[in-house]
C-alpha cells in the first residue's frame, strides 16, 4: 500500500490506484467516494491505533463503503488477539467484509490469515461459475506446523485470560516508565500512547525554530514518524461466542 511512510521503490502506478484520507475525517472519505465513483474497489484500514474512533466512524465508514460497492476491510495485524481474541472489530463491534490476522496469531510462528464474509472468501473457491478471484496461495501449503499451533494458541485463549494479562502489565510497564521519565525530567523527550496491550513509544524532540515537538517513532515498523498521528487511510471478521471471551480491565466502545 501507499500508505507507509517510506514508500521508495513503489512504482509511481501503483501509487496512481491508492488515494488517502485521516483517520476519523469522514466527510474526507465522502469526498474521495464523490471523486472516483465506481473506482473505489476497497477501504482498509486498521480499526484503531492511537486515536479512538468518534461519533461511529467506523460503522459510518464502512455504510459508506457499502453505499459504493466498495468492500470494507480491516488490519487486524497488530490488534488481532492483542486487544481482543477477535481483534479490534471485537471491541468496537463492527463487521468487515474481510480482514487480516498475523503476529500474535502465531505467537512467533510464521503464520497469517484472511478471514471474511462467507459471500467474499467462496469467490476465491471453485463452486461458483464466475471468473475466481486470488485470495489464496498454496506455496507454502504443506507446512502444517504453525496451524497447529495458532489451534493452541487459540485454545489457550479461550481458557486463560492471555489479554487481560497483556493490558495489565502493558499499564504496569507504562507506569514504570512515565515516573522514569518524570524522575530524569524527560517529558519532552519521550512520549508513550496507544492501549497497554499494544504501547507505542516514541522518542520527541523540540525543534530550535519552534517550540513544538517532533517525533521518530520506535516500533517495530521503524517508520520514521510519529506514530500518534492522525492514520492515513487506504481507499475479513473473527469473533468468538460472549461467553468464551476473557476478560479485560479495558472499556468495549
Amino acid at each position: 500500500m501507499i500508505t507507509t511512510g517510506i514508500p521508495s521503490g513503489i512504482p509511481e502506478a501503483r501509487k496512481q490506484e491508492t488515494v488517502t484520507f485521516k483517520y476519523n475525517d469522514l466527510a474526507g472519505a465522502e469526498r474521495i467516494f464523490a471523486e472516483n465513483p465506481g473506482q473505489i474497489a476497497c477501504v482498509l484500514l486498521e480499526a484503531a491505533r492511537t486515536e479512538e474512533p468518534k461519533d461511529g466512524f467506523l460503522h459510518k465508514l464502512r455504510d459508506l463503503a457499502h453505499r459504493n460497492g466498495a468492500l470494507f476491510i480491516i488490519d487486524e495485524m497488530v490488534t488481532g488477539l492483542r486487544w481482543d481474541i477477535g481483534g479490534a472489530q471485537a471491541v468496537y463491534d463492527i463487521e468487515p467484509d474481510l480482514a487480516t490476522f498475523g503476529k500474535a496469531l502465531g505467537n512467533g510462528f510464521a503464520i497469517s490469515a484472511l478471514v471474511g464474509k462467507r459471500e467474499v472468501m467462496d469467490l476465491g473457491g471453485l463452486h461458483h461459475e464466475r471468473e475466481r478471484v486470488f485470495l489464496l496461495s498454496t506455496t507454502h501449503g504443506a507446512e502444517s506446523s504453525a496451524l497447529a499451533v495458532v489451534k493452541k494458541i487459540i485454545g489457550i485463549y479461550k481458557t486463560e485470560d492471555v489479554i487481560g494479562t497483556l493490558y495489565r502489565q502493558g499499564e504496569r510497564l507504562r507506569t514504570g516508565i512515565r515516573k522514569a521519565v518524570e524522575e530524569l525530567k524527560l517529558q519532552d523527550n519521550f512520549t508513550m500512547d496507544g492501549r497497554p496491550c499494544s504501547i507505542c513509544m516514541a522518542r520527541a524532540t523540540r525543534t530550535r525554530s519552534r517550540r513544538s515537538l517532533s517525533a521518530r517513532c520506535s516500533c517495530s515498523r521503524r517508520c520514521g514518524a510519529a506514530c500518534w498521528r492522525p492514520i492515513s487511510l487506504s481507499a475479513m471478521r473473527m469473533t468468538t461466542p460472549q461467553s468464551t471471551r476473557p476478560s479485560r480491565p479495558y472499556p468495549r466502545h
